[in-house]
């Protein structure tokens, strides 16, 4: 890459990285929700009304989006509209902007993290914890139904599996976060037991959170360790399922010799 095609790539990816802080805002707000779910073109007023927000700045970040070719705004009537052929794009994949957010607020804990006599990683037991908890809930909520039915659990599965999870068994999820994919496979697979391992207990409120509110009684909830799961655990699991973990984990051999053992 030339030096000029350089510089305008560096300086790219500071301007994408503005726009991905307003798709965190547009998230959080509900303003994508409300802009994807709409009929019609809809103006800026509109949508601030919907959200009890200030127009002023509904519709700085509708220009914003507009400008990012995310929104389309009618030169003419101002109003705007998301394409048709954007809105799943946009729903399914918006929740991980707010990761931003989320990893601003650890920041600091990461740079003494790189330190020579800093700490050995950041904890899932600091003040912010539930901030990154909350964003993992969000991104994951939004994709959880397609990650179950499509991509990861049931294409890795044999007619035999998804058979034995019908007739009821024991699954460990390690690593469970807020459990999004543990009570999906729970709500699917009725007669199999569910167990949602998780290190921070942020993450096992908002999974006990989701048991409650879709009224599960075959999953469980517990916090623990990767590395050192109880021993009473042995040989106990017929499925463990490990999502998006391993690679965070500080020794995935340890955590992979925990799930052999059970």
């Amino acid at each position: 890459m030339e030096k000029a095609e350089f510089g305008k790539y560096f300086t790219n990816i500071f301007q994408d990285g503005f726009i991905m802080l307003s798709i965190g805002i547009g998230h959080d707000l509900g303003l994508f929700k409300v802009m994807c779910e709409a009929k019609e073109p809809i103006s800026s007023e509109e949508v601030a009304k919907k959200l009890d927000l200030k127009e002023r700045y509904t519709r700085e970040w509708l220009s914003t989006m507009v400008a990012a070719s995310i929104i389309k705004q009618d030169r003419d009537s101002n109003l705007y509209t998301v394409p048709e052929q954007y809105k799943d794009i946009i729903m399914t994949n918006m929740g991980f902007a707010p990761a931003l957010f989320a990893m601003g607020m650890r920041s600091k804990a990461v740079k003494e993290a790189f330190k020579k006599d800093g700490p050995y990683g950041i904890s899932y037991h600091d003040e912010h914890a539930i901030e990154f908890i909350h964003w993992i809930n969000g991104y994951r909520a939004l994709m959880c139904d397609e990650t179950v039915d499509k991509k990861i659990i049931i294409p890795l599965l044999d007619q035999q599996g998804v058979s034995r999870l019908k007739s009821g068994i024991k699954v460990l999820d390690l690593g469970c976060g807020a459990g999004n994919h543990v009570t999906a496979m729970a709500q699917k697979f009725p007669k199999s037991t569910f167990i949602g391992l998780d290190y921070s207990e942020a993450g096992i409120k908002q999974g006990n959170k989701h048991k409650q509110e879709k009224g599960l009684t075959n999953v469980t909830f517990t916090q623990g360790d990767a590395h050192k799961l109880p021993d009473e655990w042995a040989e106990s699991f017929d499925y463990v399922f490990v999502y998006d973990v391993l690679h965070d984990l500080p020794n995935t051999h340890k955590a992979l010799g925990q799930i052999y053992k059970v």
